[in-house]
């Protein structure tokens, strides 16, 4: 097969998680691969061949551990992102960036950050006590919904005559680490209290569909992604039937295999972009 830039680029997040693998084996960090890379090491033996990222994710606990050692122990290859130090992040994640690439979406391009290069993206797994209820749904609801709109907005010019711009200017009479905190204090409010249930909610898949067993997630095992071994959900096959039912080894028509094309993107910053 020929090498284009997304080949190129499917390549680098290899790299990136096969070094991620082994840094949280090290320092016995839980994780497990989710969402389309899971699919793609089951149903393609690694990446969707039209995908674009890699995504993981981690229990609380284990996610805050990764973000405090990881800056300072995984070399000089990476650069930690997070909400913390990128400045108008809404989302609470982790980007493991690769040091002297780039790699923008119009969507990230919308707040400032030290680092633009190729990542991999890790979700935190909060407790939650049950599957599903009127409370935790109204809250699931409320963070996905209203507070990250809310957030999201921080990161949008206001524009002068706008109809938007008087309720911008007047949600940012408080700073963003007040509506942060609290989207963070509802997200975490069930962690630590032996709680049988993870939910993750930055997925795309919504709240609801991403509240499962915490046994479906660990103890993980061992599964081999593009010639990597990395490490997947106790029940996969329970996790994807899930997020994508029953049909999920069956690949979607040819309509519904979309490339998403990063608005720049180059693997050497002294290089020429490869895409514009």
């Amino acid at each position: 097969m020929a090498e284009t830039w997304l080949t190129r680029l499917q390549a680098l997040e290899v790299e990136i998680l096969k070094d991620v693998d082994a840094f949280c084996r090290k320092e016995g960090i839980r994780y497990c691969i989710i969402a389309g890379t899971l699919l793609g090491a089951v149903r393609h033996g690694g990446f969707i061949p039209w995908d674009d990222d890699t995504d993981i994710v981690m229990p609380r606990e284990d996610f805050e551990r990764f973000k405090k050692l990881a800056p300072g122990n995984m070399g000089e290859k990476y650069f930690i992102s997070t909400q913390d130090n990128e400045q108008g992040n809404p989302k609470d994640m982790i980007k493991v960036r690769r040091q002297g690439t780039v790699y923008e979406t119009r969507w990230s391009m919308r707040f400032p950050k030290p680092c633009t290069g190729i990542w991999l993206d890790i979700f935190p797994l909060d407790e939650v006590r049950r599957e599903t209820g009127r409370v935790q749904r109204a809250v699931g609801n409320f963070v996905q919904g209203p507070m990250q709109r809310l957030l999201n907005s921080y990161s949008q010019p206001i524009e002068k005559g706008s109809k938007k711009a008087l309720a911008r200017r007047l949600i940012r009479l408080l700073p963003f680490s007040f509506y942060r905190g609290i989207r963070d204090g509802l997200m975490q409010c069930g962690n630590g209290k032996g709680y049988a249930y993870y939910v993750n909610y930055f997925s795309q898949y919504g709240h609801r569909k991403q509240t499962m067993p915490k046994d479906w997630y660990f103890p993980a095992h061992d599964i081999v992604f593009d010639g990597v071994t990395v490490l997947a959900p106790h029940e996969t096959e329970k996790i994807l039937t899930r997020i994508y039912g029953a049909n999920y080894m069956q690949i979607p028509p040819e309509e519904k295999r979309v490339v998403r094309k990063p608005v720049r993107i180059s693997f050497n910053v002294e290089g020429p972009d490869e895409v514009l």
